[in-house]
């Protein structure tokens, strides 16, 4: 409508002013009377149009034009014979116009004035106050312009009314769309905002796997331009080393029918190891047809390394808290083993001592130093790092060697209870791992009971069906098990707490006061064993943890039978230790087993004196100048027949990845003669 008045209302402008000027040329009265004052009339009405157009007042503006041309009209039709005058037929033009800007109710009142003045003009004809040369008759002109007046209405008041309505809803669609466009525009600069700003690795993969779209954090991470990775199979594309690939295309195949996340290794452009944690994410349309797949990828490296210092530093705080417990039980063994001795020596130094007080001399000497060994193995245990060290192990021993263990760290509100109800309590694991977990719970249940409780350690045998293990949410096998349950009557846990518990860094207590890896350690060490851990708790009312391991058969290892003992007798052992009371002691109980014995303190004296032959090499691991595992590797690939047993203080498997396993053994110190019996009795026997 504004471009359409744009033109008309300077166009009527422009030519009454024309009309004007050529009247007040002529000079003549009647043209000044006829021309120029319609003229300046319609100039006036036309200026004021233009005006308020300029004002943004469409409606008043197409008023204007409306009232100038009807004035123009009524002036013509006054001094150019009424309704004979050619000026009636702009009559139509103003219903028309007036229904195209107004809609129907301006048709109809535009059609109501054109008919007065018709009418009035009809009446003036005939009583001779107009005359004009009677072209047609009167009456005919009369009727002729009723029928034009009503059929333009007819036509004015309906269809231009709903093309009116058409072109405004054009118009409010044109500016809907245009808002649509803008918003797309600004959802799509938003979306490539976040997409290429995320630190995470993103991409777009067709369902064929074809890349379509990677933001620019996964280039720069890849050191690689979009043209190597845009329209190229994801799988097989620059951004994956040979090595990932399959396992990549694998999940990728797999991501079609649910998201899919794992965890790979990547070399960064600087050849740098980086951990990787993918996750592919199908999208679908409102049809539920693929479209594309997602992929996002995350460096976990720093989070690894951070875990890994987390789990260094529980596992020290957790030292830390049993250092008064185990310092006092060291002093213990240390007294008896000093009382003992100096009882001895002045046994011996009698010339009628009882050889019953001896031998009980003897029998606590040697029971301290197991209990010795026990504490020194727990302690190392906490602060390693490592695989699993599985042997068949009795939860009811777990439990009492916990028990004597928190009876030293606990405070004394706190009530121990043991209920060893277990018939079978044999399972296959590592001893100081299961013992580390349940002092872990202990700890935790500790926290819990501020004001003092009762903490209860019971263990019991359970067998499992195959609709109990489904549910469990491990990966459990139907059969028998041992149930381990923790049980305090401390505050109890929150459900909405409960449920994350066993995550890493998850912790409820104030900062500096936990590390948050306590239960998700826990939760570590029961999966590792095959086995799974269950929480219950009520607020006010306490918290049992139940721990359900897999049950084993005892596995009986008998020391070496006399026959097999009276086998060694004759053959030659190399002894390699840099304590001199070692090396003597080791000389002692090997010549108790018939073996004879060659001693040295050091590598360089063992590799001197292996030029004599020997069946047996028995060497401390660590060694002044070298080590003893990197000696055991030399001289075994000297003598095929030699045979070797390793001990250690502080055993770990992987001192025995670099030698022969069928002949090599390790053994950890301090060690019974027992366990040197069996050791040696499977080398040689």
């Amino acid at each position: 409508m504004r471009d359409v008045l744009g033109w008309a209302l300077p166009t009527s402008a422009a030519l009454s002013l024309i009309t004007l000027i050529t009247s007040l040329v002529s000079g003549m009265f009647p043209q000044l009377w006829s021309r120029g004052v319609p003229s300046l009339v319609l100039l006036g009405f036309s200026v004021a149009g233009l005006v308020l157009l300029r004002r943004n007042r469409l409606l008043p503006a197409v008023s204007a034009l409306i009232a100038g041309l009807s004035t123009v009209i009524f002036i013509a039709l006054t001094f150019n014979g009424g309704v004979r005058s050619p000026s009636a037929m702009f009559l139509f033009f103003l219903v028309a116009l007036c229904g195209w800007a107004f809609g129907r109710r301006g048709a109809t009142v535009m059609a109501a004035v054109s008919v007065v003045v018709i009418t009035t003009y009809f009446v003036l004809g005939l009583a001779g106050v107009l005359t004009e040369p009677p072209l047609v008759p009167l009456v005919g002109e009369y009727v002729m312009l009723l029928v034009l007046t009503a059929l333009i209405w007819g036509t004015s008041a309906f269809p231009p009314s709903q093309l009116r309505k058409a072109l405004l809803s054009g118009q409010l669609r044109e500016r809907e769309l245009r808002q649509e466009q803008a918003a797309r525009l600004e959802a799509a600069h938003r979306f490539q905002a976040v997409f290429d700003q995320t630190p995470h690795l993103m991409g777009l993969i067709t369902p064929e796997g074809i890349v379509v779209s990677v933001n620019r954090a996964a280039l720069e991470f890849a050191s690689l331009r979009p043209e190597q990775v845009l329209g190229k199979p994801f799988g097989q594309s620059s951004l994956w080393p040979e090595a990932a690939r399959a396992s990549v295309l694998e999940a990728l195949t797999r991501a079609r029918d649910g998201v899919v996340r794992f965890e790979t290794s990547y070399l960064d452009s600087k050849q740098r190891p980086r951990n990787i944690e993918l996750s592919f994410s199908p999208f679908r349309d409102e049809a539920g047809q693929l479209r594309f797949i997602i992929a996002e990828a995350r460096d976990v490296t720093e989070l690894m390394q951070a875990r890994e210092r987390k789990s260094t530093t529980q596992r020290l705080e957790l030292v830390g808290q049993l250092a008064g417990g185990v310092a006092h039980d060291f002093n213990n063994v240390l007294m008896a083993i000093l009382a003992s001795t100096e009882a001895l020596r002045l046994d011996l130094a009698s010339p009628s001592h009882d050889p019953a007080e001896v031998q009980e001399s003897l029998d606590i000497i040697l029971e301290s130093g197991r209990r010795a060994g026990e504490l020194t193995r727990r302690l190392l245990t906490f602060g390693r790092r490592g695989s699993l060290e599985r042997r068949t192990v009795s939860m009811h021993g777990v439990l009492d060697s916990s028990a004597k263990l928190l009876a030293r760290t606990l405070p004394p509100n706190i009530r121990v209870v043991m209920e060893p109800r277990a018939e079978n309590d044999r399972v296959m694991g590592d001893f100081a791992s299961l013992e580390s977990a349940l002092i872990n719970l202990a700890l935790n249940a500790r926290d819990a009971m501020p004001e003092g409780g009762t903490l209860t350690f019971s263990a019991e045998n359970v067998v499992l069906d195959a609709t109990w293990c489904e549910a469990s949410g491990f990966e459990l096998v139907p059969g028998p098990f041992v149930r381990i349950s923790v049980r305090d009557t401390g505050t109890g846990i929150t459900p909405e707490h409960a449920a994350h518990v066993f995550e890493p860094f998850f912790t409820t207590k104030e900062e500096g006061k936990g590390t948050g890896l306590g239960l998700a350690s826990v939760f570590g060490v029961v999966r590792e064993h095959g086995g799974a851990v269950h929480l219950y708790s009520e607020l006010g009312r306490g918290t049992v943890f139940h721990l359900t391991l897999p049950s084993s058969a005892a596995l009986v290892e008998l020391a070496p039978s006399p026959e097999i003992l009276r086998r060694f007798e004759g053959q030659r052992v190399l002894v390699i230790d840099d304590e001199a009371p070692v090396r003597r002691m080791l000389m002692r109980l090997l010549g108790r087993l018939g073996l004879q014995c060659t001693l040295a303190a050091s590598a360089e004296e063992g590799l001197a004196r292996s030029e004599e032959g020997f069946d047996l090499l028995i060497t401390d691991i660590v060694l002044p100048g070298r080590r003893g595992n990197e000696l055991a590797a030399e001289l075994l690939g000297r003598q095929p027949s030699l045979r070797a047993l390793l001990i250690s203080g502080f055993p770990k498997d992987s001192e025995l990845s670099s030698l022969p396993a069928d002949r090599v053994r390790l053994l950890a110190k301090p060690f019974t003669f027992e366990a040197l019996q069996r050791e040696v009795g499977q080398l040689l026997g």
